[in-house]
């Protein structure tokens, strides 16, 4: 379609950076700039506003007589876990990998992690599953008033998904 050519990683990451990029485009910012791995603008004038305001998940399950807190929240997670420093976002250290999803947790109220990778190899998710997972657990219960357990699932690039916490496959 155009575009560049994409690993699931980049495209997650590149999906993010877009809807960083698009929130201002509908604001009323006379002028936007943003300088990201993905894309760069400059001085590009926004506009037109959407008609009707974006919709958020708790103001949609309100209207429709859901408690906003049972509706699931599901970020896909896509990254490379390293011993050495921060190569950008999702790619660093453990301690990074745990600060950068326990923002989204607490913030957004996100409950399920699904890990993803580029390949079949169940090695990636080990240090996901044994270091980060039990972190980001711990990290957003101390955060949150009413803890809700982080669920997290495995998915590899054939579509399979697992459980991290039940074993159960949760696909297909």
């Amino acid at each position: 379609m155009g575009g560049p050519s994409r690993t699931p990683g980049e495209a997650a990451s590149a999906l993010e950076e877009a809807v960083d990029v698009i929130r201002p485009m509908w604001s009323d910012e006379r002028s936007v700039r943003h300088a990201g791995r993905h894309y760069h603008l400059a001085g590009v004038h926004p506009g037109p506003r959407p008609v009707h305001p974006m919709g958020r998940i708790d103001e949609g399950a309100a209207e429709v007589g859901r408690e906003p807190a049972t509706v699931r929240r599901v970020r896909n997670v896509f990254g490379t876990v390293t011993d050495g420093p921060s190569g950008g976002f999702l790619t660093g250290p453990p301690r990074q990998w745990t600060d950068e999803l326990t923002e989204p947790a607490v913030e957004f109220g996100m409950d399920t992690l699904v890990f993803g990778t580029e390949a079949d190899d169940p090695a990636p998710y080990h240090r996901r599953a044994v270091e980060i997972a039990p972190a980001v657990r711990e990290t957003v219960a101390r955060h949150r008033a009413r803890p809700r357990p982080v669920e997290v699932i495995h998915a590899g690039p054939t579509g399979t998904a697992w459980s991290r916490s039940t074993g159960e496959r949760v696909n297909g």
